[in-house]
């Protein structure tokens, strides 16, 4: 660690001397528990993490429902939110879809799109996942379903805890990917770093299963920012130098720094809901060129449904993702 006080350790600076909080921290009385949790720090305990071989468009669309929609929306890849359909009911976690064609259905998805399960979201579902996932076997309930590609849970890292507490959850989205692909899931591993060696131990594990090509990263919370998201953007070009091989980038929202990315990965792809939630809102994408774009209100009648706002939103802003990225010029 790099301190800005000379400190014996991170425990002297971050340690909050609560024995209640909810760090995993030598100090806390539950720690030999939360270690044991996860078997130990560091990467052993994780079996092989399989991953399709698959080519992703620059944009995927992030559906929370289909409501209000009666056909399909058409786009070569969908993304959608695990949480947005496994559900605690009288205690266990359960699926409101039991197979990929309910969920297809459910969520208003073509036949042919590809399907991607965005495994990043706020704490509380995190949490909720990681509790019940074992007991409920959750990771076969998504592997019935069966997905092109399944992104990783997020964790929490943050910068003012005790080192330990940022090592515990990068070992729990690591259990997750072993437990998911064990029962048959392609993953994508969810990249999150607040220290250089976090940076040299996601090398290590990239180096250890070679066939992994796609990494995620999530731009929408603390990296939303130019300066911050730069610096993400940065320390995943030096993660794919020091690899020695070509890897295929995942932005979770973050469109702003399609371009810094385009010339860098063998691949990069966006997920994102914005047309979806501009669709919510009666707005329709319209662009007059590629630097000139607005969501401008769009009036709908008493029960019209909303499918061809979507599709035309879907596709539109796609088309600017892609230009971002270089792939359309005209």
């Amino acid at each position: 660690m790099r301190n800005e006080r000379a400190l014996l350790s991170c425990f002297d600076q971050f340690c909050c001397g609560d024995s209640n909080c909810d760090n995993v921290c030598p100090n806390n009385p539950q720690y030999a528990t939360r270690v044991k949790e996860i078997g130990g720090f560091g990467n052993h305990r994780i079996g092989p993490l399989q991953q399709q071989d698959i080519l992703l468009p620059n944009y995927i669309p992030l559906l929370h429902h289909g409501s209000n929609r009666k056909s399909k929306l058409v786009s070569t890849a969908v993304a959608v939110s695990p949480y947005d359909f496994l559900k605690l009911d009288k205690g266990l976690l359960k699926s409101n879809v039991a197979d990929q064609a309910s969920l297809r259905q459910k969520f208003g998805i073509s036949d042919y799109s590809k399907l991607v399960m965005c495994g990043t979201s706020k704490d509380k579902n995190l949490e909720k996942y990681w509790t019940y996932r074992r007991r409920d076997k959750t990771m076969d309930v998504i592997a019935a379903i069966g997905p092109d590609l399944y992104i990783a849970p997020n964790f929490s890292m943050f910068l003012d805890v005790p080192r330990t507490d940022n090592l515990f959850n990068i070992k729990r989205q690591l259990l997750c990917l072993s437990e998911l692909s064990a029962s048959g899931v392609s993953v994508v591993p969810h990249i999150s770093a607040t220290m250089i060696q976090d940076w040299i131990n996601w090398c290590s594990v990239l180096e250890e299963h070679n066939d992994i090509e796609y990494i995620a990263f999530n731009f929408q919370t603390g990296y939303s920012q130019p300066a911050e998201g730069l610096k993400a953007v940065n320390g995943l070009k030096t993660l794919q130098q020091h690899l020695g091989r070509r890897l295929s980038l995942i932005l979770i929202g973050g469109s702003q720094f399609v371009p810094s990315t385009k010339h860098h990965f063998r691949e990069i792809s966006l997920i994102d809901s914005n047309p979806f939630m501009k669709t919510q809102h009666r707005r329709r994408f319209q662009s007059n060129g590629p630097e000139k774009h607005y969501w401008i209100k769009f009036a709908t009648g008493t029960g019209e449904l909303l499918d061809d706002l979507l599709q035309a939103n879907v596709d539109s802003y796609g088309d600017l993702i892609a230009r971002k990225a270089g792939r359309l010029f005209n």
